[in-house]
């Protein structure tokens, strides 16, 4: 679990590959998933590329109302649906701050996060440093990173093969930038699901050798808060 503490306990999808992200095979049950992965009471979560809110507003009642969750994501439409699904939802929650921005440039204050969750979202960074240079500005000491991502290999559903990435490119990049990694696990047959911790002495990207990867999935609109 990811308490308050922190301790255990650039890019954007288009409208077209909208589907892609935050549901896929998890359409199902959501709350199964985040209780694997724990989220503690009063921590605030950053939600890159959140898409319609399917893994927003449960982690939004799990963090409770001491805590905050940041939905990111540059599909204003997208936002549009997740805070129509926070109205209908049952104790409607009121810690939620959708984010029109793309990933790599959230405009969310420094070092004030204590976990970054990506779901479905990673493949889709433009630049995967500038992804990651913004994850750890993000993060406190020692926060941590949730990466929910299709596996790379043929699949009936889901994302291009070509743009995927593996387990050990995404562990290789990160390890990079600093941190380590506390959990690997297959939600399912077509996901995997990587957990990683920054190392407080190491709050600085390395960018060199880092295995840069660009997309070219348009551009970032400004970033604007809407609550």
């Amino acid at each position: 679990m990811f308490n308050q503490d922190g301790r255990p306990g650039d890019g954007q999808r288009s409208a077209q590959n909208f589907h892609h992200h935050h549901g896929g095979a998890f359409r199902g049950d959501p709350i199964f998933l985040l209780q694997k992965i724990g989220f503690g009471r009063g921590i605030k979560v950053a939600d890159l590329g959140s898409g319609d809110g399917f893994y927003t507003i449960p982690i939004s009642q799990m963090v409770g109302p001491e805590g905050k969750v940041y939905a990111v994501d540059l599909n204003s439409q997208a936002l549009s649906v997740l805070r129509d699904n926070i109205q209908t939802s049952p104790n409607a929650p009121n810690n939620i701050e959708t984010v029109t921005a793309d990933m790599a440039n959230t405009g969310i204050e420094a070092r004030s996060i204590d976990v970054v969750f990506l779901a479905n979202s990673f493949h889709n960074a433009r630049n995967s440093d500038a992804l990651i240079k913004e994850i750890v500005r993000l993060l406190k000491p020692g926060g941590r990173v949730v990466d929910i991502d299709w596996m790379k290999k043929q699949t009936p559903f889901g994302p291009p093969y070509s743009i995927r990435f593996n387990e050990a490119e995404v562990t290789e990049l990160f390890r990079k930038a600093g941190f380590v990694v506390e959990e690997q696990f297959h939600p399912d047959q077509y996901h995997y699901c990587l957990t990683f911790r920054l190392d407080p002495s190491n709050q600085e990207i390395r960018t060199e050798g880092s295995g840069k990867v660009n997309r070219s999935l348009g551009e970032a609109e400004p970033h604007q808060h809407i609550v």
